[in-house]
């Protein structure tokens, strides 16, 4: 536009030589400059209504002989473009009106139908009373301009959409004036509307989180001091409670004497990002818990499975000292003791499996209030003076099936942590419970995910104001043999866990340093069962003797429980043939057929399962009597034996009367063995029966 505005000058003052002396000259001058430039220019008479000149120029623009438009003046506003032309009316029709200047750009057409655009600046020519006489301007073809222009916002455009799709923005700082310009995207990222921003570093930083700044004004600086790029993240708080986070990379502009003169960058929003990532580390600290839990638990089992038959060991031995001693000997209270520390080492055993979740379990609906109260009460002597236990305990609860006797003890193992939580005056101890609707967000955050379903459950929440715990400890907490104590052994809390993961349940943790712990536990809702009538039964018959003859074939890997077992047998009147192995076990029972009456076969033996070793026992007589023994459950032992299962089974560690009692009721119920004798009412046959050949009559159905 200066430019232009200079020509216009050179015109007026070329035109202002004309009809001065050597006149004939200056507008042969001004000719030859009209004529050497691109630029049109016109001159036309006061009123506009009749063009005097117009410069070669003219021609190449409008595409028209410049001489048409001199003696057809219309023809000049018929080419300008029809969304134009207005406009121009009214704009030169107000400038004539006011005798002011004229500055316009508009498109004209030219014959072969393409369009131009022009920038036209008109001025009035007055004479030395300042009266219009003429009107003289230049008009440029200023198409490429415009197509740049239009380029560019078609640029800016696909830049800004770009921008909104992928969540990114730029901006710049002037380190000159310290103006910084923000696009459209980096408001957007602020949740922004333009003009909110003031455009200075220190509006900016107002927009960063705090915890954030003192990060960001360090990045700046090293970048200011030397490094020619750097990235960073940091988080800015939006409307209401909504924190984004957004990384930044900022790259200096320098001067050619190597002084910065300006900073860009462009902003993302990793906000989702970041989310994903930590959603995947929360995943993995899942896995790593759960194969944690695993391999604790393999461990756990694996050691209670030893432990335990070590106990047959020291019980059953105990057991037979005490039927060898007689009553009034003094030695029998040793032996007593023994018991009852082997009993308390079985408890421990317990808790091991019940942390694997395959400790024993003996399934009934339960109020679990009514289990609170009853513990709350029980340990309610041994918590401090100064230790305050507080029931919130809701009526009406509904059931949950569990196992009495497990859930008793996750309530004391609770209570009791937060007793020994609790080391100062005003301790607080609060239980609660309750029914909560947990949905998948809050099953999912629990310590492990089990990925249980949706539904109502009933929860134990114990709370406590005492030491906490730091996040060392709260990874540990559920783990086998890790106490903080002095005298803990580490398995009351992993037996927590054990036990309602084997509810089917879940285990919430919330606890800081100094601000005690909640321990939160949820059990699913039993399902609703139909009222049904009750109908009477026959009361149980008295058991019938029980004659005692035959052989017992005993299968268990630890030589300690197969000589413990062989003694109570071959005491209460059995023989027995042992072996370490089913393997063994096979080839002594095809031997022995006819002599064998029962096997008592431990649960997990070498060489072959017990699952397996009862179907090749089974295959040679159907009607052999099996027990299996094992630390586990019976549950357990279950969900191994789908059919055609064992005939009883013996808990590990057991006592000689348990032995006893378990084979006896294993052998005795299904035969009246005392209208028959022992060994003829057995009658076993070497191979499997043939298909569809009907039992003879004369012998009974094992």
């Amino acid at each position: 536009m200066s430019s232009l505005r200079s020509k216009i000058a050179e015109l007026e003052a070329a035109l202002g030589r004309i009809g001065a002396p050597g006149a004939e000259t200056a507008e042969r001058l001004f000719r030859l400059m009209a004529e050497a430039v691109s630029d049109v220019f016109w001159l036309t008479d006061a009123t506009a209504t009749r063009i005097l000149y117009v410069s070669p120029g003219f021609e190449a623009i409008w595409g028209e002989p410049a001489g048409k438009i001199l003696t057809e003046p219309a023809e000049w506003l018929r080419a300008i473009h029809p969304d134009d032309r207005g406009l121009v009316v009214k704009t030169l029709h107000e400038a004539h009106r006011a005798g002011t200047t004229i500055d316009l750009e508009y498109r004209v057409v030219r014959p072969d139908g393409t369009e131009r655009w022009i920038l036209d600046h008109g001025y009035p020519l007055r004479d030395p009373q300042g009266i219009v006489t003429h009107w003289a301007g230049l008009a440029r073809d200023v198409t490429t301009r415009k197509a740049a222009e239009q380029g560019l916002r078609e640029s800016a455009s696909r830049l800004a959409e770009a921008e909104r799709i992928g969540r990114t923005g730029h901006w710049s700082w002037d380190l000159t004036t310290g103006t910084i310009v923000w696009s459209e995207g980096t408001y957007r990222l602020y949740g922004l509307a333009r003009g909110e921003f003031e455009g200075t570093f220190d509006a900016w930083m107002r927009r960063i989180h705090p915890d954030d700044v003192a990060r960001w004004e360090e990045s700046v600086t090293r970048i200011l001091g030397g490094h020619q790029a750097a990235s960073f993240d940091f988080r800015v708080p939006r409307s209401g409670t909504e924190v984004r986070t957004l990384s930044t990379t900022a790259e200096i502009i320098r001067r050619a004497d190597g002084t910065p003169s300006a900073m860009f960058g462009t902003t993302l929003d990793i906000t989702d990002r970041r989310r994903a990532e930590e959603e995947r580390r929360d995943l993995e600290e899942k896995v790593r818990q759960v194969q944690k839990l695993e391999s604790l638990g393999l461990l756990a089992g694996s050691i209670a499975h030893d432990f335990n038959n070590l106990l047959v060991g020291v019980l059953g031995n105990a057991g037979l000292a005490l039927l060898d001693l007689p009553a009034d000997d003094p030695s029998r209270r040793a032996v007593q003791a023994v018991e009852v520390a082997a009993h308390r080492a079985s408890d421990l055993a317990q808790q091991m499996l019940a942390y694997t979740g395959k400790g024993k379990f003996v399934i009934e609906r339960v109020d679990v209030s009514s289990i609170v109260t009853e513990m709350a009460q029980l340990l309610s002597a041994g918590i401090p003076k100064e230790t305050a236990l507080q029931l919130n305990l809701a009526e009406g609860l509904p059931l949950v099936e569990g196992d009495a006797t497990q859930l008793r003890q996750v309530t004391m193992n609770l209570i009791t942590n937060a007793s020994d939580a609790v080391d100062h005056k005003d301790g607080v101890i609060s239980v609660t419970t309750g029914v909560v609707h947990a949905d998948r967000w809050i099953l999912s955050t629990a310590y492990i995910d089990d990925q249980l379903p949706d539904g109502e459950y009933v929860f134990v929440e114990v709370s406590d104001n005492g030491v906490g715990m730091d996040e060392t400890t709260r990874a540990r907490i559920f783990d086998p043999f890790f106490t903080t104590k002095v005298a803990g052994h580490g398995l009351g809390m992993s037996a927590v866990l054990g036990i309602v993961r084997g509810h089917r349940g879940a285990v919430h943790l919330r606890s800081k340093p100094g601000k005690g712990s909640m321990f939160r536990i949820l059990l699913p809702v039993a399902p609703s069962i139909p009222e049904v009538r009750q109908q009477h039964r026959e009361a149980p018959r008295a058991p019938s003797a029980w004659p005692i003859a035959g052989t017992v074939l005993i299968a268990d890997d630890e030589p300690m429980v197969r000589e413990v077992a062989q003694a109570i047998l071959e005491r209460a009147g059995f023989k027995v043939m042992s072996v370490a192995d089913g393997r063994a076990a096979v080839e002594v029972y095809k031997a022995n057929v006819q002599e064998i009456v029962a096997a008592i076969l431990d649960l997990t033996m070498p060489h072959i399962s017990s699952e397996d070793l009862l179907r090749d026992l089974r295959l040679i007589n159907p009607a052999l009597k099996v027990l299996i023994s094992s630390g586990y459950t019976e549950d357990e032992m279950k969900s191994r034996f789908r059919r055609n299962g064992p005939d009883g089974f013996l808990k590990k560690p057991y006592r000689p009367s348990d032995l006893l009692d378990r084979l006896r009721e294993a052998m005795a119920p299904a035969q009246d063995l005392t209208a028959r004798g022992f060994p003829k009412q057995m009658a076993f046959r070497a191979s499997p029966p043939a298909p569809r050949r009907p039992r003879k009559k004369s012998g009974p159905r094992p």
